[in-house]
């Protein structure tokens, strides 16, 4: 029930947005409403008049007349109605799905780096697009089905009651038997669409990933194994959708029933006080019609229920995440990160991952001072792009802080201190639109010019002009139309024309060849120069110009030098390391 509440709040949260076009949908579906439950009554005034032997036939006619013309401007109000709804209803509909995506886009994309490693792609979009659906389908429900069921067992009810006590008591306790039933039977439903969302949500998960990774199906040859474990998803899926519509198929057999036995019985009591004069026959047509008319729509009514449940299971499940906390959030008036020096302070710093049993760093403290060229060298352990990621405020720390220009990265904005830095991440992400938008893509205003000059640098213009659309070309999705190298020279390009002063290279130039790498090692230290740069190094060939040179084992710091002085000791790592590697690259 409190969950119940919660998400209806929720969903008047949205509502009242554009509360003015619920409001008009709903006064003119009212209007609407009332029209349709008067006509019985106009068409039973006729017939009183036709049947009333006191008057003349020139004073029955006039009398009648003037019914049907009332008759004729309700049926036209009610094509007016009509309209009118239909006009603030699509109003209300259109202003609400774009707010809400909107609202939801934003709210999703400011998420932290982690919650996207733990959710899929695929099943985030699933539900927002069924939180779409939903909050469309239940303005609808709640305008046409819900509203309108209340106004005519309300209004259907007092009308009964003004004809016959008696009747309108045996429609009162129908409607309270129903809605017991309805309630108790429908209760257990909303468990079961639950459980078949979040099914069905792991099963879009499962497709998206096959899909998306198709080229090791193909490569391990494990299309039959891929389409066992689809039939188990799929067999799963459908139990669970199967159960859950058995279940509606019974509470509508158990309707269905009370609906029988309760006609049988209405027609039955309104016969006998007919037959026993107690109404006249034409208050048992007028009782009848409505009689008809409220049970149809209390007939709908598991129906309804069914899809309101459907309905709140899809909000509530898209619910639960607009409703988490964003893991990294601004302080409260954060100031703007102020860089002139690009000096950057790791001090004391400890942190893990939530998932990790140890520590990654603890007590890290390292100075990287203006202009300093470094390259961080790891001996053993897996979290060579940690610092990377808490520099750039990824994750939150678990103690102490990062300074740049004497500034907590954790008291500016996340959007001004990653503008300040350019980074060149090991493994290239690109979005699937053309390779001048995706090398563009840091400045809003930038020039083809621009882009083919940090493009020429980054020894990727040459195959990028090769293509027959040139800059215009797709990448493709997940950038397969790219190779590994071509990728990282598009994100090299992309680094070099944000041209921040801090600049971040993670492994950059692991996936070139010989060749390549040397011309892009030249465009590299051009762009390094007069900028603080942070090298993640794993080919110690790429390195060797930095000004420092910080050996790590795991967390701690055990050497940090140049390279020619790292080399004097034989004793030492790196020279360990660059003895093992020297023989490699000689060779390449």
């Amino acid at each position: 029930m409190n969950n119940f509440k919660s998400t209806a709040k929720f969903v008047w949260s949205w509502f009242r947005i554009e509360k003015k076009y619920f409001f008009l949908t709903i006064f003119f579906t009212l209007i609407l409403f009332s029209l349709q439950v008067a006509m019985p009554i106009f068409f039973k005034k006729i017939i009183d008049i036709a049947s009333d032997e006191n008057i003349t036939k020139n004073v029955r006619t006039q009398n009648i007349l003037q019914v049907f013309y009332f008759i004729i401007a309700v049926a036209l109000w009610n094509n007016f109605c009509w309209r009118f709804i239909d006009v603030f209803a699509n109003k209300f509909t259109f202003a609400l799905k774009r707010k809400i995506l909107t609202a939801s886009f934003s709210y999703l994309n400011l998420h932290s780096y982690r919650f996207f490693t733990d959710n899929l792609t695929g099943s985030l979009i699933k539900r927002l697009n069924r939180f779409i659906w939903a909050m469309e389908w239940i303005f609808a429900s709640i305008y046409y089905d819900l509203w309108w069921l209340i106004f005519v067992v309300i209004s259907t009810s007092l009308i009964i009651f003004y004809q016959n006590f008696y009747i309108w008591l045996f429609f009162l306790s129908y409607i309270i038997i129903f809605w017991i039933v309805a309630f108790f039977l429908t209760k257990p439903m909303l468990i079961d669409r639950k459980r078949f969302i979040e099914n069905d949500t792991r099963f879009g998960w499962y497709i998206a990933d096959v899909i998306t990774n198709n080229f090791n199906l193909t490569l391990f040859a494990n299309h039959t194994k891929e389409m066992n474990t689809f039939s188990r998803m799929l067999d799963e899926n459908i139990l669970l959708q199967k159960r859950y519509y058995l279940k509606s198929s019974i509470l509508f057999w158990i309707i269905g029933l009370i609906f029988t036995l309760s006609d049988i019985a209405i027609y039955y009591l309104v016969l006998r006080f007919w037959w026993s004069s107690y109404i006249s026959l034409w208050v048992f047509i007028l009782v009848v019609s409505y009689q008809y008319q409220l049970w149809n729509r209390i007939f709908n009514l598991p129906s309804i229920i069914k899809r309101f449940n459907e309905i709140m299971a899809d909000i509530n499940d898209m619910k639960e995440i607009l409703d988490k906390p964003h893991e990294i959030q601004d302080i409260e008036n954060a100031s703007v990160l102020d860089v002139n020096k690009w000096k950057i302070e790791f001090n004391k710093v400890t942190f893990k991952y939530h998932h990790a049993w140890d520590e990654v760093l603890q007590n890290f403290t390292l100075t990287i001072n203006p202009g300093e060229k470094i390259a961080l060298v790891w001996v053993s352990g897996s979290w060579k792009s940690t610092i990377i990621k808490i520099l750039l405020r990824l994750f939150n720390l678990d103690s102490w802080r990062i300074l740049i220009d004497g500034q907590d990265i954790s008291q500016v904005t996340q959007e001004s201190l990653r503008k300040n830095i350019s980074l060149v991440p090991q493994v290239p992400i690109l979005f699937h639109r053309s390779l001048f938008e995706n090398i563009s893509y840091p400045l809003e205003n930038a020039t083809l010019d621009e882009v083919i000059e940090a493009s020429k640098k980054a020894q990727c213009h040459k195959f990028i002009a090769h293509q027959e659309l040139g800059y215009d070309t797709l990448v493709g999705e997940r950038w397969i139309k790219l190779s590994w190298w071509e990728r990282q020279r598009v994100a090299i390009a992309r680094a070099l024309l944000e041209n921040s002063k801090i600049l971040l290279l993670d492994e950059a130039t692991s996936s070139l060849d010989s060749e390549s790498e040397i011309l892009i090692q030249k465009a590299i230290e051009k762009a390094m120069h007069g900028k603080t740069t942070i090298a993640i190094a794993h080919r110690l060939s790429t390195i060797m110009k930095m000004d420092r040179i910080v050996v790590l084992d795991k967390w701690k710091i055990v050497e940090d030098w140049t390279h020619e002085e790292l080399l004097k000791n034989s004793n030492w790592v790196y020279y360990k390391l660059w003895d093992i590697q020297s023989w490699w690259f000689i060779w390449e």
